[in-house]
């Protein structure tokens, strides 16, 4: 039997309404290699789950489910299938958005094939709300798709994309769990470390392409990462994670980071949420984040400086 090309892995939670979408945009993808579909729910409780059985049902072994017992949240649910993923390749669509173009995967197992150099590609894609209507957003105003990405560009405060349209080199192969921290540092945050262990070996390719929806969900309650941070000033845990993000880089993969723009841009939306809300909380959260910084930049710096000269 032939070799499993690429893993198609479905991340999903609460996301009844849109579930189905999702699950027939990758069944009808046409490719001319062997795919796999690992689909993980983290413990719906709105009748997510009865969907994905009923899909089991009429696909059969084509689909490959996990049903948690029990939340575990976003990154450590995305990471245990992760590991599980057989392909040369992988890619993730949250069960919120749904691909377009039924070559999305043949044009993109097709780059990396002819751009060994590149540890993944993007596409680009277009952003709808809850109820599928179209959000005035230009793409280009949230992400830096663009042919040769590098980790200099992320470090400089870009995205490269959305989760969605992202195929990259399946580097979880490799057993060993130093890449666990991926779920570790962050337990809704993960695009953004995967694309930083990948930049660490090389760059990211472009399709100039629509092939993809991002569907863009803000509820008041809502536990999806967009409604956490539209309803809470989540700038210190953001802070934290960028500076954990850096520490874990170093400490697990021997790769210097400098992420100070991205840190900085916290203490910037810490002063945006107490713009919104001035209240004691949110001043305290600018004060926090001012004076971790300060300390951090300290130590940060001097490590830097060491790097650099054991470099010569």
């Amino acid at each position: 039997m032939e070799d499993i090309v690429l893993s198609i892995l479905v991340i999903t939670y609460q996301h009844k309404k849109y579930i189905s979408k999702a699950l027939d945009s990758i069944l009808m993808q046409k490719t001319s290699f062997r795919t796999e579909i690992l689909v993980s729910d983290d413990c719906s409780t709105d009748g997510t789950r009865e969907v994905l059985l009923e899909y089991k049902r009429r696909y059969g072994n084509r689909i490959h489910l996990i049903l948690r017992n029990k939340n575990v949240g976003a990154t450590k649910n995305a990471y245990y299938i992760m590991t599980k993923a057989k392909g040369k390749y992988i890619c993730t669509l949250e069960g919120d958005d749904y691909w377009t173009d039924d070559l999305k995967l043949e044009k993109q197992v097709q780059y990396l094939d002819t751009h060994p150099g590149s540890m993944g590609v993007f596409h680009k894609c277009h952003v709808v709300g809850e109820y599928g209507n179209s959000l005035r957003i230009d793409y280009r105003t949230i992400y830096d798709s663009k042919e040769g990405y590098t980790l200099k560009d992320f470090q400089s405060g870009t995205l490269p994309g959305h989760t969605g349209t992202f195929m990259y080199r399946n580097i979880f192969k490799e057993k060993n769990g130093r890449y666990n921290f991926f779920y570790r540092i962050h337990n809704l945050v993960g695009d953004q470390t995967v694309y930083c262990i990948l930049l660490s070996k090389g760059t990211f390719g472009y399709i100039d392409e629509d092939m993809s929806v991002y569907r863009k969900v803000v509820r008041k309650n809502g536990t999806n990462a967009a409604s956490v941070s539209a309803n809470n000033n989540n700038s210190f845990i953001m802070w934290k994670y960028f500076v954990d993000l850096e520490l874990c880089m170093e400490k697990r993969l021997g790769v210097f980071m400098d992420l100070s723009v991205r840190r900085r841009d916290t203490l910037l939306n810490a002063y945006y949420k107490f713009k919104e809300n001035m209240s004691v909380a949110n001043f305290y959260i600018i004060l926090k984040v001012f004076f971790m910084e300060c300390i951090y930049t300290l130590i940060r710096s001097s490590a830097l400086r060491k790097n650099q000269l054991k470099r010569g």
